[in-house]
């Protein structure tokens, strides 16, 4: 693994500030925290703000105080400022307690206003950020350079007082303080006017970025050095740029993809350092550069300009957390309702065998041994009650009882046994599988339906043991009448008569009875093994029904929506199926848990999602962004595309094309992991590099266009005319152009005829054109002489541009003719621009006559034909 730099972000102004609090948004929510080898430093005229809990520490924040700016500008001790303060006639000092009110100068002189407060605010951040004992806070996938490799971000809008107006300054005095560093590397990064546009109090941001570029344009190639005082100690010599590189970022991509809301362009802002800090991207990223920064350097000048410049986009296609949550919930949701599913039917009770229970059961007739023997009634003492008959009959009738118990006990025992055991399995069955339970409920129901048919017969009495019961009352009352006589021959047939009556009817019916009681128990007893069996079943649908409610009706909070740079991905078209069997499983006691109340499982179910849903979307997970990126490749592709495209806000015919020659392109693609399935992606998008950053809930997408020279692009026409604007009263110092290097031109070659440029500059060269004393242009060519063509060069265009025969005459002029003069030319031009002697109107037009005439120069005539 490469060591990762340390990362300084700097942000200047209001728009700098946004971009430090969505940075330090971005390490919380992806990160946890800020990592150790990344620092902040805020730097503004007005105090920090907060975004909630999100907010820099005091000793990151540098607040410039102007306490005294007519002072300042008027103190001789202060001569470093004036050489760039433009005169107090042309500007209102004020203070900026409440911001420098879109006002350059007052943004920059609050910076020099007190050299040393900032100084040793900067020293004391760079000593904390090359700490050694930082080394000891590294997370596990990092490896800090401990060699001293620095890169430094500065994050700003162009477009304002402060952030524009301190960035150039402060880039320096980073890179002055960090010189004897092993690497540095400083990299702006700057908001562009056009979400600006319209707003109230924003009437000079598209001159003041204007401005601000004019500056970093000039830096980027120097004439000659610049001196640069910070302070009466820090006297400094600008040789090139301080930055390496320059972002612009603006609200209109290349595909019209437009927003206006500043804090979605500062979090565009804040992610480039953000993927800079990370393993993945920054080391891909920096290697890269690392070959492309000498490239560019080593280019030839593309209209006298460097190509240092770049555009980006990212765009991320982001599983969010609410759908992830509602992912778990559609998780939870499907396992108690598979968990609940008629899915197969259990195996058939039928009558629990009581059938054949009830066959064993049955006599072939009465056993001998119970008939009832009245031996042991005296019948010649005349003295004995007839009550004792009754005992005798009641102990014939217990043995009777007893032996049906003993008779049937065995058969109706297995019976209660064996069906209480087929009842048991049956709860054990439907308990690991619950699907099963519609189909236990009807087998419980068909189960009792038998056995009450059996049952039915065996509670009736028989009419048998009716009239047996009937005809033993009747031979007993016989009896009883028979024993009132003392006479032997009477009382003992009436009592033998009473006995063949109870051994011929009475003990065989009651016998059967009794065996059809005691079956009639037995199955009841199962009877009601089954109906508990069948209000369980109610009872664990019912329970689990109401835990289906309770989660279906859990209602997860809307995703908030994304910004244009952002894609939501739905997490539950990627979620892992849950098992119900493997669910039931886990538990020890799953019959106990279906009887428990709701909050108990809810508890299961949420247990169960944390062991088998969460881990799917963890970092190894199987349920990541990357694969719904692959899920469907064709749709989310396109819209990474479409929202990483450069941010530009200038016409898509004047931007260089991807393939134009010189211009780079970076196209990198951060995924979960790398695996032979992500290699799909590759195929399909061979210019499109992958790297693994571990993030199971995003797929970032980085795009960089480097190599482009600024003002080449030739786009900025609403910028430079109301810069222009500005000139009247001396408004446009207002912009803060710096006076060392205000005249460096800009070409915009694009706003003029070019033939009539080209007759234009022939004339110059040859002298056909020349200035009066009086300072008026006139023609004096071989036709004739033409007086006022104009007092300045836009004023003779014009009249050119009306007179398409003399642009002829022009044109036919040998450029080669006057034996140097169009070098000779050149160099007056040149110097009239150094020299500020070319009013603001005209530049662009002098601009382009010395790219016309540096063309001819060099031979490289422009296939045109005059109109």
């Amino acid at each position: 693994m490469a060591n990762q730099p340390r990362i300084l972000a700097i942000g200047c102004g209001g728009t700098g500030m946004e971009a430090l609090l969505e940075l330090q948004a971005l390490y919380e929510r992806y990160r946890g925290k800020r990592p150790s080898h990344v620092s902040f430093l805020y730097i503004d005229t007005v105090a920090p703000k907060s975004r909630g809990a999100l907010r820099l520490r005091a000793e990151e924040c540098v607040l410039l105080r102007l306490r005294d700016p007519a002072e300042m500008v008027r103190n001789p001790s202060n001569s470093a400022v004036c050489e760039w303060f433009p005169s107090t006639s042309d500007i209102k000092v004020q203070t900026v307690v409440n911001g420098a009110a879109q006002i350059r100068p007052l943004g920059r002189l609050a910076l020099h206003a007190e050299p040393q407060q900032f100084m040793a605010r900067l020293v004391s951040c760079l000593d904390a950020l090359t700490d050694r004992a930082r080394l000891r806070e590294t997370e596990e996938d990092e490896s800090i350079d401990d060699q001293g490799s620095i890169e430094i971000y500065i994050l700003a809008s162009l477009c304002g007082g402060t952030g524009s107006g301190i960035a150039l300054d402060v880039a320096q005095l980073v890179r002055e303080q960090l010189k004897d560093a092993l690497s540095v590397k400083v990299v702006g990064i700057f908001l562009m006017p056009g979400p600006f546009q319209g707003k109230a109090g924003t009437n000079l941001v598209k001159a003041n970025a204007y401005a601000a570029l004019k500056e970093l344009d000039y830096l980027a190639a120097p004439q000659e050095p610049v001196d640069f005082k910070f302070g009466n100690r820090r006297n400094l010599m600008l040789e090139s740029s301080p930055f390496g590189l320059i972002y612009l970022v603006d609200h209109v991509g290349e595909r019209y993809d437009t927003t206006n809301n500043v804090g979605q362009l500062a979090r565009q802002m804040a992610y480039l350092p953000y993927l800079m800090s990370t393993a993945s991207f920054g080391t891909y990223v920096r290697e890269v550069l690392h070959n492309l920064l000498p490239q560019l350097a080593g280019k030839g000048l593309v209209q006298g300009k460097r190509s240092t410049y770049a555009s980006f986009g990212i765009a991320t296609l982001e599983l969010h957390e609410s759908s992830v949550r509602a992912a778990r919930q559609a998780f939870e949701v499907e396992l108690l309702t598979k968990v609940l599913a008629d899915t197969e039917k259990v195996q058939s009770l039928g009558d629990l065998n009581a059938g054949s229970a009830l066959a064993k059961c049955r006599l072939e007739q009465f056993p001998e041994h119970l008939e009832m023997h009245l031996l042991e009634f005296n019948f010649g003492d005349p003295g004995e009650p007839v009550d004792k008959l009754e005992e005798i009959y009641a102990a014939a009738a217990g043995l009777v009882d007893t032996y049906a118990k003993t008779f049937t006990g065995q058969h109706l025992a297995a019976l209660r046994e064996n069906g209480e055991s087929a009842v048991q399995r049956l709860i054990q069955d439907i308990s690991r599988h619950p699907g099963r339970i519609p189909s236990a409920l009807k087998e419980c129901a068909h189960a009792q339906q038998l056995l009450k048919e059996m049952q039915e017969p065996l509670l009736a009495r028989s009419k048998i043991f009716e009239s047996a019961e009937e005809e033993r009352r009747r031979a007993w009352d016989r009896c009883r009448e028979a024993f009132k006589s003392r006479r032997r021959r009477k009382r003992e047939p009436a009592a033998q008569e009473w006995k063949d009556v109870v051994n011929r009817l009475v003990l065989p019916a009651r016998l059967i009875q009794k065996l059809n009681q005691n079956a009639a128990d037995a199955i009841g007893h199962l009877v009601d093994r089954l109906r508990q069996a069948e209000q369980w079943c109610r009872m664990a649908i019912n329970n689990l029904e109401n835990c289906l409610e309770h989660l279906a009706a859990n209602q997860v909070l809307p995703e908030k929506p994304p910004g244009p740079f952002t894609r939501y991905g739905d997490a539950t078209s990627i979620r892992p199926r849950p098992d119900p069997h493997k669910f039931l499983a886990g538990m020890p006691e799953p019959r106990q848990w279906f009887e428990e109340q709701d909050a108990s499982i809810l508890a299961a179910v949420a247990a169960f999602s944390e062991q088998e849903f969460a881990p799917a979307f963890s970092r190894e997970g199987s349920s990541s962004a990357t694969h719904l990126l692959l899920a469907d490749m064709d749709r989310h592709m396109t819209t990474l595309e479409r929202f990483s495209v450069p941010m530009w806000a200038y016409s898509s015919s004047k931007i260089p094309f991807d393939d134009q020659q010189g211009v780079h392109h970076l196209k990198v693609m951060g995924v979960n992991k790398l695996s032979g399935e992500t290699q799909v992606i590759t195929t399909e998008y061979p210019s499109l590099d992958l790297v693994q950053t571990g993030w199971p809930d995003q797929v970032v997408y980085l795009q960089i266009r480097a190599g482009i020279p600024l003002f080449a692009l030739t786009c900025m026409e609403d910028l430079w005319r109301e810069y222009l604007r500005r000139s009247e009263d001396h408004g446009r110092k207002i912009c803060h152009l710096d006076k060392r290097w205000a005249g460096w031109p800009e070409l915009l070659a694009h706003a003029f005829d070019r033939t009539v440029i080209s007759a234009f500059a022939r004339g110059l060269i040859v002298s056909h054109i020349v200035r009066s004393t009086n300072g008026i242009f006139e023609y004096n060519g071989g036709s004739g002489r033409i007086t006022g063509l104009g007092t300045s060069f836009l004023q003779t265009y014009k009249t050119l541009s009306a007179e398409p025969q003399l642009v002829n005459a022009l044109f036919r002029l040998s450029p080669a003719a006057g034996n140097g003069a169009a070098g000779k030319k050149r160099s007056e031009l040149w110097e009239s621009l150094l020299r500020d002697r070319v009013e603001a109107e005209d530049r662009p037009l002098v601009e382009a006559l010395l790219q016309s005439i540096q063309r001819m120069e060099q031979n490289e005539f422009w296939e045109l034909q005059p109109k």
